[in-house]
């Protein structure tokens, strides 16, 4: 509420502060934007779940596949592998973090108190951490379509060497 600070405990006429007249006012109001929020909050949690589960697959089928012998990548010796790997960490730090901000958005209480520093900031972590969790994840599909293109390249490369063959 914008008002002075020694305003807020002054009484009007009928014996109520500026905080009981706001909420009284504005009840009906902050009860459609709890049901609203919360409405929202589920259909972006669902986004942020769905990212932290293409991420958490991501990291174990990565590109190139592994060495049926030892059992590591393939492609470990790369340094773009290991962009690779940065990236979808950083990409499930971020959906977790915004899946966590979303959560205790959605099982918060709504006080009023709440709508001035808690819930715009629970909202903007979310927001942010899911916007970059989604960075995060176009980066790593492009960078394991640059690991996959190696891997078929020099695949090609080996093939053409004279006494190779394809059986």
């Amino acid at each position: 509420m914008d008002c002075h600070p020694h305003l807020r405990y002054v009484r009007n006429r009928d014996g109520k502060t500026a905080d009981e007249l706001f909420e009284e006012n504005h009840l009906r109001l902050r009860k459609t934007a709890q049901r609203e929020s919360i409405e929202m909050i589920n259909s972006i949690i669902v986004v942020a779940t769905l990212f932290c589960t293409v991420n958490y697959a991501a990291l174990f089928t990565v590109p190139g596949g592994f060495d049926q012998n030892s059992g590591v990548p393939v492609l470990n010796k790369d340094n773009t592998f290991y962009k690779f790997i940065v990236v979808v960490y950083s990409a499930i730090l971020c959906s977790f973090i915004s899946l966590s901000a979303l959560l205790s958005f959605q099982r918060s209480a709504f006080y009023v108190e709440e709508f001035y520093i808690s819930l715009p900031l629970k909202a903007s972590a979310a927001s942010i951490c899911l916007m970059l969790a989604g960075i995060f994840t176009v980066t790593a599909s492009a960078l394991a379509l640059i690991l996959e293109s190696k891997r078929v390249n020099s695949f090609i490369l080996l093939c053409l060497l004279p006494g190779c063959s394809l059986d």
